[in-house]
This record gives C-alpha cells, structure tokens and sequence, in this order.
C-alpha cells in the first residue's frame, strides 16, 4: 500500500506547478518522499486552519487572526518543515521563529540579491505552487561557526508550497517550507527518502 501511495505523491509532485530559482537550481524530484509529503500535510493543515479566519475591516485585524490561526498548526516534529506567511507586502506575519515576525523577506535575504524579489514576484504570478533553491551558508550562527572551523562544505535544499489567498481586501501568501541537509561529512548525513 505505501508503495501505491508513494507512486501517487511522485505523480502528483511530477505535474505539480514548480519554479526554482536559477542561481542555485534544484530540481523538484531532488526531495525524498517523506520532505515532500511532511510540505503537503503541513500545507493541507493551514489551508485549514486559515480557512476558519473570519473577514476583518482591517488589514492588521487580519493578520493578526491569520497569525492566531496558524499558531495553532502543529509543528513537524520529524522534518525540517516551518510554517510561515507573509502579507501582500513581503513584510512576516507568521513564523516559528517570533524574531522574524514583522521583518521584510528582503531583510532576510539581504545576502542573496534579487532573491525576495524573485519569490513575491513568482508567488503574485502563479498563486499556488511550489519553489525549490539551494542554500550554501546556515541560518544557525552556531552551526556556521562549527562548520567554517572544521572547514566543510553545508548545502542544504528548500522546497517551498505556497498559496497566495485573499481574505477580505487583504493578500497573505502563505508557504511552508521543508529542508534537506546535504552530505557534508560526519556532521550531517543525507535525509532518507
């Protein structure tokens, strides 16, 4: 059965809507099984819970119901996967991280010019779909610190489900991302698929 359920999700992954960026492409079929359908179910639970959101007169009422409502999405506890949303103007409505929220995604990406840009544009052209990359440095200080002193390389892969939705007069893209640790050596191992 998990053989025919494998063969379905690869089918549907195939002929999903999928863009990668083109500095460090990375092609959508690179994610093991269990990535890919940790993104869907997570997709699939904020779907729900953002469904639930009632119309606010107010953009900030809104997304303070949006933020309230994916709070409530449990978290992947097995994958790497996070949970986030950005309103029509790029800026963090929800994020596990609560440092990240009411940050622009260019203040994030600010290494990795045209980046932002690039997803708020594909996310406003398409609505839906997904987005994979390639990142070359951690976002964990501590991480980066250990690996630059042992000299080893870090690559990990993103794929990203999102789903641009209107509620009310207000746009919200909301994506979920999972990630892949590459094979560096001992410190990582490649994610099973």
């Amino acid at each position: 059965m998990e053989t025919v359920a494998a063969l379905v999700a690869d089918k549907l992954w195939a002929t999903s809507d999928w863009v990668t960026w083109p500095d460090t492409p990375v092609h959508i079929e690179e994610f093991g099984v269990r990535t890919r359908d940790g993104v869907a179910a997570m997709a699939r639970r904020a779907g729900e819970a953002i469904t639930l959101v009632d119309t606010a007169k107010t953009t900030g009422a809104v997304a303070n119901l949006v933020q309230a409502s994916l709070s409530r999405v449990p978290r992947d506890s097995h994958n790497d996967i996070e949970l986030t949303c950005l309103d029509d103007a790029g800026v963090f409505v929800h994020h596990p991280w609560p440092g990240i929220i009411g940050k622009t995604l260019e203040s994030q990406w600010n290494s990795r010019p045209g980046f932002a840009s690039w997803v708020l544009q594909t996310v406003r052209e398409r609505r839906r779909g997904y987005l994979t990359w390639k990142d070359t440095y951690s976002s964990d200080p501590d991480l980066e610190i250990e690996i630059t002193l042992q000299n080893r390389r870090y690559s990990r892969r993103t794929i990203m489900g999102f789903e641009r939705l209107t509620i009310g007069q207000c746009c919200f893209t909301v994506a979920v991302e999972g990630h892949e640790i590459e094979n560096i050596g001992s410190l990582f191992a490649f994610v099973p698929r």
